[in-house]
């Protein structure tokens, strides 16, 4: 399961289909399969040197386990050694112990303490910027405390929002890649940017951010990273799957079903309700994704999609790279529509409302869009859906 996960690198299924023609099991063939490396972030960028003392709380095991360990020291040591403080000037990790061309994928020692699937666990993940600063507090979530570091992103819209021109990073996500967690704990990471005068605030019946917990002190729970992902301590960390059903064929399914019934009432959160929503969120993230690249915002940001150019334009807000990164942000988290629903709708809705007309009036023209407004609208059941014309914020 490890191996198939990107965790792993995906290095069982590289392995298995670079032996899938090797039938004569000689040296060479065998050298071939041994020689076989897939080309993940995890198994093809060493990040053991110095240089990238900043991505090894993610990137290796090494860093992933200092840092799961204490987040608070972790970030005071690197701060020390970023600064070339003469006090304590030291990477918090030593690769020294690898062979010359050797690389760490997320190793078990990473996250657990010991083979018995103890955890690594602290009190609360201290979040770390692009600067090597705190800038988010997440409570413990119990044994899903460790996906935080890592899925938790490097920055969120304040971090854009306080940045001069010059180093407003408009060509790639700021928060960086799979920040699920950050999108599920939205209320203390603040991951989106978020418009000025609009609230984010949980609704009352958001919980997916609580599955899984006791409310214990200290959290001892399974909490919502592991609950979902990692079912029956499945290490695939898939959610969906395939099962035979009666008539033998193979059927899409929700792997974790149990999970979801103890919420939602019978049938309203099945593999093909999931589907549904999945594919207008990716319809929403298209249309925001249509409004950053048009000719009106190339010319005024200077920035354009299909070439990756950047051009940065004193004249613009900050509104306009605010609703750019929150494309990048809902874009690099394929499962934000089930992570955070309304906090991603929410940062879609106000993104696309400014940069129809530069106003946030809080009302949208989805005319021709149907699938994005049967995504992005609420409404009470038994009554009338709002024209598509006029449609307000979720």
């Amino acid at each position: 399961q490890w191996a198939r996960s990107g965790h792993g690198g995906a290095l069982l299924t590289v392995k298995e289909t670079a032996a899938a023609d090797e039938i004569d099991k000689t040296f060479a063939e065998v050298a071939a399969v041994r020689a076989a490396g897939s080309d993940s972030s995890w198994s093809t960028w060493a990040n053991d040197e110095d240089a990238d003392a900043t991505c090894q709380r993610c990137h290796t095991a090494t860093g992933g386990k200092h840092f799961s360990d204490d987040s608070t020291a972790y970030q005071e040591a690197m701060a020390k050694f970023l600064a070339n403080d003469p006090a304590g000037s030291k990477s918090p990790n030593d690769f020294t112990y690898l062979q010359e061309g050797a690389h760490e994928l997320l190793f078990c020692w990473s996250c657990h303490t010991d083979n018995t699937g103890a955890l690594r666990m602290q009190d609360e993940v201290k979040l770390i910027d692009r600067d090597n600063t705190i800038f988010a507090t997440v409570p413990a979530k119990g044994k899903s405390t460790v996906c935080i570091g890592c899925h938790g992103g490097r920055a969120n819209g304040s971090y854009l929002a306080d940045q001069p021109l010059d180093k407003r990073l408009n060509d790639e996500s700021i928060v960086h890649y799979l920040p699920a967690a950050a999108i599920l704990f939205s209320a203390q990471t603040h991951s989106g940017y978020e418009f000025e005068g609009k609230n984010y605030a949980d609704k009352d019946y958001f919980v997916h951010k609580d599955i899984g917990l006791t409310g214990a002190s200290p959290e001892t729970g399974v909490g919502p990273c592991a609950s979902c992902h990692m079912a029956g301590g499945d290490h695939s960390l898939q959610t969906l799957g395939q099962e035979e059903n009666k008539d033998g064929e193979l059927e899409d399914i929700i792997k974790n079903q149990t999970l979801c019934n103890g919420c939602h009432l019978a049938d309203t959160m099945t593999r093909e309700k999931l589907d549904e929503k999945k594919a207008g969120f990716e319809a929403a993230i298209e249309l925001l994704r249509k409004y950053v690249a048009n000719d009106t915002l190339t010319n005024k940001l200077g920035w354009n999609l299909n070439d990756g150019t950047v051009i940065k334009n004193a004249l613009v807000t900050v509104n306009y790279y605010g609703a750019q990164q929150n494309y990048q942000l809902l874009a690099a988290d394929p499962g934000a529509y089930v992570h955070n629903s309304i906090y991603g709708k929410r940062l879609i809705f106000d993104s696309i409302d400014w940069l129809q007309d530069g106003v946030l009036d809080g009302v949208l023209d989805l005319t021709g869009y149907t699938p994005v407004y049967d995504y992005l609208v609420t409404w009470p059941a038994g009554t009338d859906k709002p024209p598509i014309t006029a449609m307000t914020r979720p």
